[in-house]
């Protein structure tokens, strides 16, 4: 019979699946009844020592409380129980949401917060703006939700293959949106607005082949490099569980 070592089968609850709240529960229920146990070997006059030998052996084998607790599917985490929905669907809908109150809420503080008029004060437009809000558009807001997705599956030792799929989705949306700024003239208003497609796409024909093609080809290999070499060295679970 193994003995119960809390710290090790805390780990290996967290490699299995099991959701983060219900290790807490699962790891703080064993240690209080740990303590009633060594609290009734201790009034029967028995040592420090030898109470808390017999009341681990009361307690049980760590491999059957693993497997037990494993075995409830109703313990796992999101990520285990649904995964494609966790990495697949769920990225997508953060991104747009993420980007339309960006957006939203950008604008607003542009007009509110500095006072600036949108359609006509160039300047200012461009710099509160279009080089701060499109800047984190276009380059920071997917590699951030591929980051959170990638330590998300290796938090919840989740197989690679949703997660780097989710990714790539991430990464294709992502990266596939453009700005184009209309500064205001003596012909209309100036204006900020947003176009996505990539140009091996049918219905992008009108676009020149290689018109941004480059650039975000090289932001998806430049994040999927970054996400690939974060999975192989980031282990947060690199401990003995022997």
């Amino acid at each position: 019979m193994q003995a119960v070592n809390f710290v090790r089968l805390r780990i290996r609850l967290l490699k299995g699946g099991v959701a983060p709240k219900f290790v807490k529960r699962t790891i703080q229920e064993l240690q209080q009844h740990l303590d009633e146990l060594i609290a009734q070997e201790k009034s029967d006059g028995t040592s420090e020592a030898e109470a808390r030998a017999v009341a681990f052996s009361k307690l049980g084998d760590e491999e059957k409380i693993l497997n037990e607790t494993l075995a409830r599917k109703e313990l796992l985490s999101w990520s285990h129980r649904y995964p494609k929905s966790i990495f697949l669907i769920l990225p997508v809908i953060s991104y747009f949401a993420i980007a339309f109150f960006s957006l939203t809420i950008g604008l607003g503080g542009v007009r509110t917060i500095f006072g600036v008029d949108i359609y006509n004060d160039w300047p200012a437009w461009n710099i509160l703006y279009s080089q701060v809000l499109m800047f984190f558009m276009e380059y920071v807001l997917a590699p951030l939700l591929a980051f959170s997705l990638a330590l998300l599956a290796i938090h919840r030792n989740v197989g690679l293959l949703w997660p780097i799929v989710g990714i790539l989705i991430v990464c294709f949306f992502g990266f596939g949106f453009e700005t184009i700024v209309s500064i205001p003239d003596e012909r209309g208003r100036g204006g900020v607005n947003l176009i996505w497609g990539w140009p091996f796409l049918p219905w992008e024909n009108w676009r020149p082949p290689l018109d941004q093609s480059i650039e975000q080809f090289a932001r998806i290999i430049v994040t999927m490099s970054a996400v690939v070499y974060f999975f192989k060295n980031y282990k947060p679970y690199q401990q003995s569980i022997d």
